[in-house]
């Protein structure tokens, strides 16, 4: 690094970075959109900024032997200066978002574990497309590359089949971490050649209720247009659900989560949106796990609530959701059960239709084949449905007719 450039560095790090509350940066992925808009100059640069973290890029590194970047820094007004500050964030927040330790499996489903700055790790699983069938690539969700996310270090919930609910649970992570493993795993994506990375789900470590608040403002961060930019349809946060309220919490507007992250030290406005649009809040994915209490119970012991006072209290959060959303998710839902309904109707009919064709069908089957039976062959059909013939069953011919016998009325008139 040029001398000049540390010098400025350094600077960068005690003006243009000031330490946050509890002597802590923030980090360049959970900040403030407004707070990187200043940094960087104006809007141009902020969005300069956040089209190469979007991409899996550290600004700093492209800014040192991307002639690219470089150009596009300066077309957006991000001097040397604010370059400086820029990279001094990215050096701090991305330099601990290297993996310690990889696994990948057969189907290329790899495992990332990510060593955190006190030295706790977290699990982080990056899930690739569904393989090309026929030369023709999965549609939808399944031609994108998926992210699971982590909440916590361990887990309190102590679910019996769940490794991370064995290990307890150490701390919850911060809006920064929860972030850092979305960026972590756009990077892996790039450098692995996958299909851009367009789906996260809250699967990984930890309960996502239990930390609410960094989990609501990681998911405004997500589905910002300007930052990471992924379709609230596709960012899905699973719950198992604590307490009846948890889907509520998970659910409450975003200027409400905001203010409880500025209380827990997260920044004012985190996780806010900050004018990207309206936040709706996730996908949510009930974990029930079972319907019967008891045994919900075995599964999840630190289950205290009832399937009925869970149910009951995601209805809740639901009715205060925005009409319109409740609205169209009911039209859509209405609509799919009235397509299912008609489509099990028609099938029905086509089902009785073709039974009906098959039984008349067979029934003129039988008729053509006992006249032809009656008429062809000499051969006559015994009461009984066999052939009536000598010994073994062989057909025996009739006798001749008589004279006149079996002629029309025209022949017997003439003879």
């Amino acid at each position: 690094m040029h001398v000049a450039t540390a010098i400025l560095l350094t600077a960068a790090r005690g003006i243009l970075m000031p330490p946050a509350a509890g002597g802590r940066r923030p980090s360049i992925l959970s900040m403030p959109y407004g707070e990187l808009t200043a940094m960087a100059g104006g809007p141009d640069g902020a969005k300069c900024v956040w089209s190469l973290l979007r991409a899996g890029r550290e600004p700093h590194v492209a800014w040192e032997d991307d002639p690219a970047a470089i150009a596009a820094a300066n077309t957006a007004g991000l001097s040397q200066a604010r370059r400086v500050a820029v990279a001094s964030a990215c050096s701090d927040s991305l330099a601990a978002l290297v993996p310690i330790e990889r696994t990948v499996a057969a189907d290329g489903t790899t495992k990332l574990l990510l060593q955190l700055a006190d030295g706790l790790s977290v699990e982080t699983v990056l899930i690739p497309p569904l393989p090309e069938t026929a030369g023709k690539r999965a549609k939808s969700a399944r031609a994108h590359t998926t992210v699971c996310i982590s909440s916590q270090v361990g887990c309190r919930q102590g679910c019996t089949f769940c490794a991370t609910g064995k290990m307890g649970l150490r701390r919850n992570l911060d809006v920064s971490e929860i972030l850092g493993q979305v960026y972590a795993a756009k990077r892996e994506a790039a450098a692995a050649g996958l299909p851009p990375l367009a789906n996260a789900v809250f699967m990984g470590m930890g309960e996502p209720a239990d930390n609410a608040a960094a989990v609501r403002q990681a998911v405004a961060c997500l589905t910002d247009r300007r930052r990471f930019g992924l379709g609230r349809s596709r960012v899905l946060v699973s719950t198992v659900a604590p307490t009846p309220q948890a889907f509520a919490t998970l659910l409450r507007p975003p200027d409400e989560a905001a203010a409880e992250g500025a209380a827990v030290g997260m920044g004012a406005g985190a996780g806010a949106g900050e004018g990207a649009g309206e936040d709706l809040g996730p996908q949510l994915a009930w974990s029930l796990h079972a319907a019967d209490s008891g045994l919900r119970r075995q599964l999840v012991p630190s289950a205290r609530h009832s399937a009925e006072e869970l149910r009951d209290g995601l209805c809740a959060a639901l009715r205060a959701r925005p009409v319109r959303i409740v609205t169209l998710t009911l039209a859509l839902t209405l609509a799919l059960a009235l397509t299912l309904t008609l489509t099990l109707t028609l099938t029905l009919a086509l089902t009785l239709t073709l039974a009906l064709t098959l039984t008349l069908s067979l029934a003129l089957s039988l008729a053509l084949a006992g006249a032809a039976a009656e008429d062809h062959g000499g051969v006559r059909m015994h009461p009984g449905g066999q052939l009536r013939g000598g010994a073994r069953g062989a057909a025996r011919p009739l006798p001749a007719p008589r004279r006149g016998e079996g002629l029309g009325r025209g022949a017997r008139a003439r003879g």
